[in-house]
Parts: structure tokens; C-alpha cells; sequence
């Protein structure tokens, strides 16, 4: 979107704020499904249950992003969103067991809202490939300081009342974050690239990096979730594998960092090619190689892998689309990823073992890497037609 000047460092902290905000649960799904799962005596199937549930009322609000951001103001929206939030939060308290998953899907819609106003903010900035990166990092930041402070000090203090009123302070803290909110461009953005011709139509490079991004993150959400059953059969004991996953949390901040420091300095080809090709190797070492270290180091690589990529590859879908419309459905792409990957790499698990689920991970890889290198060729094709015009018209 070629919109970056209205964009102040301001707006951009607070969506990156906001981001981290509606990001929460998805990023500390351990936390939040073991202690409300623990709290009202659920199984494992309806602990499932609860993440799907959360997942169905974020892609919703984010499938339909393209009705709603374009018209509505963002603070407003902003505001219900953290509205629906707090409300289902109590309501994790009170509501009787029965009614715990819709709450859940509740609070999807809430977190759907705001995440979904953070990428319209994110994606203007000057250099969103370093806004990208910042606003991971500060989802991480947030998610790690939560499980660390709640696992520490909040649960075994005050149980789950305390895990709630936690939740509860740390959502009313950052909707303070809405202040920053710029006014609603993206009408205008469409207006503006309408009356160009560049917005009829469709945006192939856009829909081509977009696709690449559902590819990808849902691959890297299927190897994630199952990756303490990677750990057990490379022999590594339940204490071993919380240190190792703790520590894969830092090693993907450090991702996100790198994508933030990068910026545009390599374009976007190289750096997601290349991310793709170490998560190649990631999935070969799992396969062929077995051991406490090697496990560690495909789980580490794999999250700092999983931030890079993945933020470089948003840059990329917003550096293409020329009106909003792909980049507001971001936030359903990765909702989308994040709840197929798994069920699919579950159900080749239980059909035919982890030697098929590695060659399915390879095997959409390589059609994410396809699809990024058709993307970034069509954007190229369509820059030169766009000069060569310019060019004619001026002359």
C-alpha cells in the first residue's frame, strides 16, 4: 500500500501494542486452555474444543475485515473489541461449564477485532518489513512476560481467580493503546487506487503471497503443535522439553528481531526463500537424525524460522496489494493456518506416522516457495508496466 507517510511512530507502537494484545491467547494457548480446561474439569477432547472455539470467532471477525475496516472508525471498533474481550474474560469465571466454549469463541471475536486493526496500522508503515518484525517481537515479548508471571507467581499465589484478574489488568493496560490509533485511511486508500485501475480486479502477486502465507504457517502450526511429540521419540524427558521450548521462544524473538533490523535491505525473494530452505533442512534433521540435540536445535531454529518468515512474507503481501483488501485478511490467513495445520498433520499422524507427516510439511513448503517466487515475479512485471505507462502519460 503506497500510503506510508500518514503512518507516526506512535501509531505504530500502539498497533504493535494492539497486536500483542490480540495475539494473546493464540500465542499463550498452553496457559489459557490448561487453566481453564483445569478449572472446569474438561478432557483433552473438549480442551481441543476450547482452542477451536477461540480460533472460529477470531477467523470470523477477520474473514470479514474487508466490510468492516475500509468503513467503520478503528477506535470505535477498537473499543467493542476490548469490550467483548473483558466481558468474556469475566464470563470465564461465572458462565456454567456448558457454555465455556462459546464464551471462548467470544473471546475470538474480541481478539480477532484488535489484531485485525493492528495490521491496517502496521502494514502502512514506511518500511513494513521492519514493522512487521516489531510488532512479532512485541506479541512475543508480551506472551512470554504473561506465562512467566503467571506460571511463577499469579497461579500458585491465587489460582485461577488470579489468573483471570491477571488477564483482566493486562488487557485494560493496553487498550490505553487506542489513544495512539490513527483515523481510518483505508476508504480513502481504496478510492485512491480505484480511480488509478489499480485495485480492479485481481491482485495476482498479492493473492499468489497470500496463499504462500497459508501454505507456510500452517505447515509451521502443524510441526509446532506436535513438537513435544517430536520431543518424546528423540528421547527427551518432560523437564528437558519445557527448558527446550522456553528456550525456542527467545530463539523466535530473535527472529522477529532479524526481520526488524533487516528491513528491505534484501527485498523479500531471498530472505523467504531462504527462511523456507533453512525449514527444509529443519524438517530433513528431524527425520533422519534423532537425539536430545538435535531436537533442540530444529525446535529453536524452527520458532525463530516460523517469526521470520512468516513476518517477511506479511511485508511482502503488503508491499503487493495495492488497496488494503489482501492485507485486512491477514488475520484470517494465519487464524485459518493456525487451526488447519494442525488437524491435518494430526489425522497423517494417526493414519501413517511422522515419516508422511515430514514429507507433507516438505512437500507445502515447496509450494509455499513457488508461490513466493511467482509472486515476487508478477510484482516486478507489474512495477515495469506501471513506469513504462507513467512514462508514455508524462511524455
Amino acid at each position: 500500500m503506497r500510503i506510508h507517510h500518514q503512518i507516526s511512530t506512535r501509531a505504530l507502537t500502539a498497533a504493535c501494542v494492539l497486536s500483542a494484545a490480540g495475539a494473546l491467547v493464540f500465542n499463550a494457548f498452553p496457559l489459557f486452555l490448561g487453566n481453564i480446561a483445569g478449572a472446569f474439569g474438561f478432557n483433552d477432547e473438549q480442551l481441543g474444543l476450547l482452542g477451536t472455539a477461540y480460533l472460529t470467532g477470531f477467523a470470523l471477525i477477520a474473514l470479514l475485515a474487508p466490510l468492516w475496516m475500509p468503513r467503520l472508525p478503528w477506535k470505535t471498533c477498537g473499543v467493542f473489541g476490548y469490550l467483548l474481550i473483558v466481558i468474556a474474560s469475566f464470563l470465564l469465571k461465572t458462565a456454567p461449564t456448558e457454555q465455556i466454549h462459546y464464551v471462548m469463541g467470544l473471546l475470538g471475536l474480541g481478539s480477532g477485532v484488535i489484531f485485525t486493526l493492528s495490521l491496517g496500522v502496521v502494514s502502512a508503515a514506511r518500511n513494513p518489513d521492519r514493522a512487521y518484525g516489531w510488532k512479532i517481537m512485541t506479541e512475543m515479548l508480551v506472551a512470554g512476560v504473561l506465562m512467566l508471571a503467571m506460571t511463577t507467581l499469579v497461579i500458585e499465589a491465587f489460582g485461577y481467580d488470579g489468573f483471570i484478574g491477571g488477564i483482566v489488568a493486562l488487557y485494560s493496560l493496553s487498550a490505553l493503546s487506542l489513544l495512539g490509533l490513527p483515523k481510518n485511511f483505508l476508504k480513502a486508500v481504496e478510492q485512491h487506487s480505484t480511480s488509478k485501475t489499480a485495485g480492479n480486479g485481481l491482485n495476482r502477486p498479492a493473492a499468489m503471497a497470500a496463499l504462500a502465507l497459508f501454505f507456510q504457517f500452517g505447515t509451521f502450526s502443524g510441526l509446532w503443535g506436535f513438537m513435544e511429540r517430536i520431543g518424546e521419540i528423540n528421547g527427551v524427558t518432560p523437564d528437558t522439553l519445557g527448558t527446550l521450548l522456553t528456550l525456542s521462544l527467545v530463539t523466535g524473538l530473535l527472529g522477529a528481531m532479524l526481520c526488524a533490523l533487516m528491513g528491505q535491505r534484501f527485498g523479500h525473494r531471498k530472505p523467504i526463500l531462504g527462511g523456507m530452505g533453512l525449514t527444509l533442512a529443519c524438517v530433513a534433521l528431524l527425520h533422519f537424525a534423532n537425539g536430545v540435540v538435535v531436537f533442540a536445535v530444529a525446535a529453536c531454529a524452527l520458532n525463530a524460522l516460523l517469526q521470520f518468515v512468516s513476518a517477511t512474507q506479511m511485508a511482502l503481501i503488503t508491499e503487493t496489494d495495492r488497496n488494503g483488501r489482501y492485507t485486512v485478511m491477514i488475520a484470517f490467513i494465519l487464524a485459518a493456518g493456525g487451526a488447519i495445520g494442525p488437524g491435518v498433520l494430526g489425522a497423517i499422524l494417526a493414519q501413517v506416522g511422522f515419516g508422511f507427516g515430514y514429507l507433507w510439511a516438505v512437500f507445502f513448503t515447496l509450494a509455499a516457495m513457488a508461490l513466493t517466487m511467482l509472486a515476487t515475479q508478477l510484482a516486478r512485471t507489474a512495477d515495469g508496466d506501471t513506469q513504462v505507462a507513467l512514462a508514455c502519460n508524462n511524455g
